[in-house]
C-alpha cells in the first residue's frame, strides 16, 4: 500500500444517501478521498478515467447502490467486474435490499452485500467495516 490518499468510489443515485455516507466518511478516516457518482454511468466514466490516471492505485473501494435507474448495481457491477484493471478492488453493494437472490448474485460477482443501516450510528459501524474491508482501517 502506498502512502497516497486511499478512494473511495460511491455510486448511488440518491444525493441524501451520498451526503450522509460522504459524512460518515470524513468523520471515521478524514485521509480518504471520496469519489461520487449519481448514476452507474457516471460510476463507469470515472473508473474510465482513474485508469487512465496515475492515481488508479489509490482506489481502495467501490461502493454501489443496488436500487438506481437505467442501469442498476447488478449491471453495474457486472460491467465492473469485466475489466481485470479493477478485479482486486472490494466491491460492496449497498442496499435497502434483502433479497436472498441479491445476495447470491453479489458472491457470484465476487461482492459483499451490505445493507443500508437506518440510523448514523450504525452507519458509522458499518463503514468502519467497509473501510477494513478496503485496507483503510482508521
Amino acid at each position: 500500500m502506498t502512502n497516497e490518499a486511499p478512494m473511495i468510489l460511491y455510486i448511488d443515485d440518491d444525493p441524501d444517501d451520498l451526503f450522509i455516507f460522504s459524512e460518515s466518511i470524513e468523520s471515521i478516516y478524514p485521509k480518504a478521498i471520496m469519489l461520487i457518482a449519481q448514476s452507474a454511468e457516471k460510476g463507469l466514466e470515472r473508473l474510465k478515467d482513474l485508469e487512465a490516471s496515475e492515481n488508479s492505485s489509490q482506489l481502495r473501494l467501490i461502493i454501489i447502490d443496488m436500487n438506481m435507474p437505467k442501469m442498476d448495481g447488478r449491471e453495474t457491477l457486472k460491467e465492473i467486474r469485466k475489466n481485470t484493471f479493477w478485479v482486486n478492488i472490494p466491491i460492496v453493494i449497498f442496499t435497502t435490499s434483502s433479497y436472498p437472490q441479491d445476495i447470491e448474485f453479489c458472491k457470484n460477482y465476487g461482492a459483499d452485500y451490505v445493507t443500508k443501516p437506518i440510523s448514523y450510528e450504525s452507519l458509522k459501524e458499518v463503514v468502519k467495516q467497509l473501510l477494513k474491508k478496503g485496507g483503510m482501517v482508521p
